[in-house]
C-alpha cells in the first residue's frame, strides 16, 4: 500500500510545509533539492507549490502516479522544466490554476491540457515558446485568463482558442508577434483585456483588419505601437488611421528589364499591379509622368492610358503612331501609403528595316513637315528678294547709261561727217587751217613719218585712216581729248589742247 494512504495530510517531508491556507490544504515545497514530485504527500493536498525546484521534465502521469489528483492549484514556477509530456497533467480533472512561468518550455502539444477542462487561470509566461498550435485550448470552457507574456511567440493558430467562451484576459506582450488574424480572437465575446505591447508589429495591410477590430472593440491598451514600416515606427495604434496600414504594392507584370521592339504604328505596354489598398499607378516616360488615365497629347506624342481592375489592376499605355522620338524607357510606377514599386520597359523603334517610306517613316516625316515648310518658305522669300534687288539695280543702271549717252559728244556728232567735213561744215583747206590756227596757235610738230605719195587713183582707205589718225590731225587731237587709243600720246599736243 502506498505510503500516502495512512498518513495525515499535515505530515510532510522535511523539505515541505503542509498547512491550511484560505480553506485549502497547502503543501509548500519550494526551492527543494528533491529531484521530482514528492511521493509522500497526502492525496488530500489541494495546493502544491514546487517553485524553484529543479524538476527538469514532467513525464507522463507525473501527478497521477503519486495520487495528487485533488489539486486545485499547481505552482511550477522556475523549475527548469524543458520537457513537458503531452499527458503530464492527466488525471487533474479539478485543476483550476496552473503556473508554469519561468521555465524552458519550447513547445506545447495540442492535447497537453486535454484533461484540465476546469482550468481557469493558465500562466506560461517567460518560456521560449514560439507558436501556439490549433486546438491547444479547445473546449476549455472555464478558461478565463491566459498569460503568455515574455515568450517568443511569432505565430498563434486561428483555432488555438476554439470553444473558450469564458476567456476574459489574454496577455501577449513581449513576444515576437508581427501580425495576427481577426478570426483568431473575434469569437471571444467575453474578452475584456488584451495586452499586446512590446511586439514588433508590422503596421501594414496584413495587420489592418486586426488593428481596426481591436480599436473598434475597445480592447486597445497603451502603449501598443508599430515597429515597422519606418514611416510608422513608434506610432500608437490609436493614433493611426485605417488607411495608414498599407502594404507595399507589387508589380506582377512585366518582368524586369523588358524590351519591346516595334517598326511603327501603335504599341501597347502592359502593367499588372496588386496591393492593399490598391495603389495609384502611372506611367513615366524619360522621367516625365504621362496622363491621368485618359488620352493626352504632349507635343507630338499622343498616349492613351486604359485600366481594368479585378483582384489585380491592369494599367496599359498605348503609344499611337510610334516615331523615332518615342524610343526610350517607360516606367510603370505603383505607389500607396505602403511604399513604391517600379518596373522599366524599354521601347526600341526600328526605322532602318523599312528604309525611306518604310514602316515608321510616316511618323517621322509628319513630325518634320513644319520644319520643311518653314525652310521652303524662307528660301522662296530670299529668292524673291534677290530678284527684286537685281531688277531695281538693272533699271537704275540702264537709266544712267541713257543719260550718259545723250550728254557725251562723240566724234561723229558735229565733228566729222562721212565725207570728211569737220563740225558739219564744208570749206577749203585754208579755212580749216585758219580755224585751227585761231584755235590752237602753237605749231604742230613734224610728222613722224612721211606720207607716201598718193597714187593716181586717189588715196586708199588705209591712207585716209592714217591721215586722220596722225597725231597732228584735227580729228586725232579731238580724240586725244577723249583719251581714245590709237592716237599719239604727245605731251605738247595735250598741253595745246
Amino acid at each position: 500500500m502506498p505510503m500516502w494512504a495512512d498518513t495525515d495530510w499535515t505530515i510532510c517531508p522535511q523539505f515541505c510545509k503542509c498547512k491550511w491556507v484560505s480553506g485549502r490544504k497547502v503543501a509548500e515545497c519550494t526551492n527543494s533539492s528533491y529531484p521530482g514530485i514528492p511521493s509522500t504527500l497526502s492525496s488530500e493536498i489541494q495546493v502544491l507549490d514546487l517553485s524553484g525546484t529543479a524538476l527538469g521534465e514532467l513525464r507522463m502521469d507525473e501527478f497521477r502516479k503519486v495520487n495528487l489528483t485533488n489539486l486545485h492549484k499547481l505552482f511550477l514556477r522556475d523549475c527548469a522544466i524543458h520537457t513537458l509530456h503531452k499527458e503530464a497533467f492527466r488525471g487533474l480533472a479539478i485543476l483550476i490554476e496552473l503556473y508554469l512561468s519561468g521555465n524552458n518550455i519550447h513547445s506545447l502539444h495540442p492535447s497537453v491540457f486535454h484533461d484540465n477542462a476546469r482550468l481557469r487561470i493558465l500562466s506560461l509566461s517567460h518560456n521560449p515558446i514560439e507558436k501556439l498550435e490549433d486546438g491547444l485550448f479547445s473546449n476549455m470552457t472555464h478558461l478565463q485568463t491566459v498569460d503568455l507574456s515574455g515568450c517568443r511567440l511569432s505565430h498563434i493558430g486561428r483555432k488555438t482558442f476554439v470553444n473558450t467562451p469564458s476567456l476574459r484576459r489574454l496577455v501577449l506582450d513581449g513576444n515576437n508577434l508581427t501580425t495576427m488574424k481577426v478570426d483568431t480572437l473575434d469569437h471571444l465575446n467575453m474578452l475584456a483585456g488584451l495586452v499586446l505591447h512590446n511586439n514588433p508589429w508590422v503596421c501594414d495591410c496584413h495587420l489592418k483588419e486586426f488593428r481596426d477590430w481591436i480599436v473598434n472593440r475597445g480592447l486597445y491598451a497603451q502603449p501598443t505601437s508599430c515597429a515597422e514600416p519606418p514611416v510608422l515606427s513608434g506610432r500608437h495604434w490609436s493614433d493611426l488611421n485605417s488607411d495608414d496600414l498599407a502594404c507595399k504594392p507589387q508589380i506582377l507584370f512585366p518582368a524586369a528589364d523588358t524590351t519591346v521592339e516595334v517598326d511603327g504604328g501603335n504599341v501597347t505596354l502592359m502593367c499588372q499591379v496588386q496591393g492593399n489598398p490598391m495603389p495609384d499607378v502611372r506611367w513615366v516616360f524619360n522621367s516625365r509622368p504621362i496622363g491621368n488615365y485618359s488620352s493626352r497629347t504632349f507635343g507630338d506624342h499622343r498616349y492613351l492610358v486604359t485600366e481594368s481592375a479585378d483582384k489585380t489592376r491592369w494599367v496599359n499605355l498605348t503609344v499611337t503612331n510610334v516615331r523615332n522620338q518615342d524610343r526610350g524607357d517607360y516606367t510603370c510606377v505603383a505607389k500607396s501609403a505602403g511604399g513604391v514599386d517600379e518596373r522599366n520597359v524599354y521601347l526600341s523603334v526600328n526605322y532602318q528595316r523599312g528604309g525611306v517610306g518604310g514602316p515608321g517613316d510616316t511618323g517621322t516625316m509628319t513630325g518634320q513637315w513644319p520644319l520643311i515648310m518653314g525652310l521652303v518658305a524662307g528660301l522662296l522669300f530670299l529668292f524673291a528678294g534677290v530678284l527684286l534687288a537685281t531688277y531695281c539695280y538693272c533699271k537704275r543702271r540702264g537709266s544712267n547709261s541713257s543719260k550718259s549717252c545723250s550728254t557725251k559728244k562723240t566724234p561723229s556728232d558735229g565733228i566729222l561727217s562721212s565725207n570728211g567735213d569737220i563740225g558739219g561744215y564744208t570749206g577749203s583747206s585754208e579755212q580749216e587751217k585758219s580755224l585751227l590756227t585761231k584755235v590752237n596757235p602753237v605749231q604742230k610738230p613734224p610728222r613722224r613719218h612721211e606720207r607716201p605719195p598718193a597714187s593716181s587713183s586717189g588715196m586708199e582707205p588705209t591712207e585716209v585712216k592714217s591721215s586722220l589718225l596722225d597725231s597732228g590731225s584735227v580729228f586725232c587731237k579731238y580724240l586725244i581729248s577723249w583719251q581714245q587709243p590709237g592716237c599719239a600720246n604727245d605731251s605738247t599736243t595735250r598741253s595745246t589742247l
